[in-house]
């Protein structure tokens, strides 16, 4: 990738981070949450809190510019790029650094274990965006359902969902200052 392109990558993430801040779901993210209660003798309840489905919808929309290794600006590509730009070397290390500890925080076990196995932070992404949001992968989507069938489940995993995007989120918000960095170093504006 020539350095004209290498520049308009990064150009690109940073576009879609300042969409991602610009979404109701990024503003009502702190506020998230599920409340599970119950009354003896009747059904126990689950609401969960923080953003709605629709823009949750919306944010989805637009991080799977960030996920999907088949756009420039995944973190996957991102990585690729970072080890080819003429940046200083802090620079480089501080994305790697940065992506290793959102994998690591990705495959930490949520709160939620089904059939004797917690469910990592990465799957549940993972059966939500692409058994549920974005594509409708056949074995995913129906593990995506049987979560569905299940409202209590369905509000804590949700929950879960909803957390990992905050992850993710966190991790696209550094790589978007990085950027700036590395525009500033190439000898463009950001």
């Amino acid at each position: 990738m020539d350095q004209k392109s290498a520049i308009h990558t990064l150009l690109q993430f940073n576009e879609k981070a300042n969409k991602l801040e610009g979404l109701s779901f990024t503003k009502s993210l702190q506020n998230s949450g599920v409340t599970v209660s119950g009354v003896i003798g009747q059904p126990i309840q689950a609401k969960r809190q923080g953003p709605n489905e629709e823009s949750i919808d919306a944010f989805v929309l637009t991080i799977r510019f960030f996920v999907q290794d088949n756009e420039v600006t995944s973190f996957s590509n991102m990585a690729n790029l970072y080890a080819k730009l003429p940046i200083s070397p802090d620079l480089v290390k501080e994305f790697n650094d940065a992506r290793a500890k959102t994998n690591a925080s990705l495959e930490q076990p949520s709160l939620v274990t089904l059939n004797n196995t917690a469910l990592t932070y990465r799957t549940v992404v993972d059966i939500f965006l692409w058994g549920g949001l974005c594509h409708a992968n056949p074995r995913k989507k129906a593990i995506y359902d049987s979560w569905v069938q299940d409202p209590i489940l369905f509000a804590l995993l949700q929950n879960e969902f909803v957390f990992a995007l905050g992850i993710l989120l966190n991790m696209i918000f550094f790589t978007r200052a990085l950027n700036r960095d590395a525009l500033h170093e190439l000898g463009t504006p950001p």
